[in-house]
């Protein structure tokens, strides 16, 4: 007879039993929303359990964790990661890394669970069951790849904690369905559920946290480039900002965040607040920055020149660029400086040719500019501004 088949969920084979349950439970004690142990400590650990228990090894080629990471080739990378830290829903943490015919299996324990809690809103011992089945079932439909479904079963697990008045649970479960949802492609569920944890960490006091939530989904809608997606990059940028300038230990994501805001500000037309936000940065940032931030906000005033205020703000530029000249030495040469001295020629001149050249040689210089489609396109402005004008004159 040839070897005997175990046909039963790779989740039962693992046969976590109560020792495992114990060990988990003790290390979720210590664990909040996403916080990693060092591997090595934690795998030794893991190591003497499993082995005590069921004479498996850490090496066992289907050990994986919560949140998507199958770790099979990579025994010792290993993050354990509760959905509570209860004692209770502790024993979800670690599973099985589920192979293809084991989504079948998270589906029904889904649907198992949707048939607990349509009973009614009780909280009672079967919505625990209900909640560990269905964030047990979306780490399984994680590592099957099926983010869509996993990010559907989270959220419902989420909901079941809603319920049931778990708060801190809620946050994490709601973080793993946006991450799931994110990798499906489904921008609004992702931003919907984004926003709920903004609102959630605000209401717990936890602006570090809230600040991320609300960068995120500045970025999401940063990323669409699209004229509606600049306004509400910035609204939630700025939502951000205040949160990250109250802690001295995010003064990266503070510039960063600042810097995103007065780009979209640019891109929005909002030119004398840009260049006002990019001349702070400038006093704010390391040298190696502080000439793009200064060249940044005389491009912005040059942006905000046209009409009526035509020769009283170039005037302005001319005497502004001068003063940033004198704080930073770096804009008397190099490639900032031609095209600022081109463009404050041109405009002198008046002459599109000569703006349109001074532009070209810019671009000569940093073709690798990663601010290159930007500054083209308050270069388009300015150019647009000069035009008009010229007209009457042509």
């Amino acid at each position: 007879m040839g070897d005997r088949v175990d046909r039963r969920p790779m989740s039962v084979r693992v046969g976590l039993d109560g020792a495992l349950r114990m060990f988990v439970c003790l290390v979720s004690t210590f664990i909040t929303q996403r916080v990693r142990f060092y591997p090595i400590a934690v795998m030794s650990a893991l190591s003497q359990v499993l082995q005590a228990t069921n004479g498996s090894s850490v090496t066992h080629p289907y050990l994986s964790v919560v949140a998507g990471m199958s770790l099979a080739a990579k025994p010792l990378d290993v993050a354990v990661i509760a959905p509570s830290q209860s004692a209770a829903m502790a024993s979800v943490a670690v599973v099985a890394a589920a192979p293809p015919a084991e989504h079948e299996y998270a589906r029904w324990l889904v649907k198992d669970a949707l048939r607990v809690v349509g009973g009614g809103l009780h909280p009672n011992g079967d919505w625990l069951k209900a909640r560990e089945n269905l964030f047990r079932a979306a780490a399984i439909l994680q590592a099957c790849g099926l983010h869509a479904e996993a990010a559907e079963a989270f959220q419902q697990s989420a909901a079941v904690g809603r319920v049931m008045g778990t708060h801190d649970e809620v946050l994490t479960t709601t973080a793993f369905a946006i991450e799931n949802y994110r990798n499906a492609g489904d921008f609004q569920q992702t931003v919907s559920l984004l926003k709920e944890q903004y609102e959630l960490h605000m209401q717990a006091g936890r602006s570090l946290s809230a600040a991320r939530a609300a960068r995120q989904i500045g970025e999401l809608f940063e990323a669409l480039g699209d004229a509606s997606g600049n306004e509400d990059a910035l609204y939630y940028y700025q939502l951000a900002q205040p949160l990250y300038d109250a802690s001295k230990d995010c003064r990266g994501y503070s510039l960063q965040v600042r810097f995103k805001c007065a780009c979209l500000r640019a891109l929005t037309k909002r030119f004398k607040d840009s260049a006002e936000t990019f001349e702070l940065l400038a006093e704010q940032r390391q040298a190696t920055s502080r000439t793009q931030c200064y060249f940044l906000s005389l491009l912005n005033l040059l942006c905000d020149t046209e009409g009526d205020r035509w020769a009283g703000g170039l005037a302005r530029a001319r005497k502004i660029f001068e003063q940033y000249q004198d704080k930073d030495k770096a804009l008397q040469s190099g490639a900032e400086y031609s095209l600022l001295r081109g463009v404050l020629e041109a405009c002198n001149a008046p002459s599109l040719a000569q703006l349109d050249a001074a532009h070209k040689r810019f671009s000569l210089l940093r073709p690798t500019d990663a601010d290159l489609p930007f500054v083209d396109t308050m270069i388009a402005t300015v150019r647009q501004n000069l035009f008009n004008y010229m007209k009457p004159y042509m």
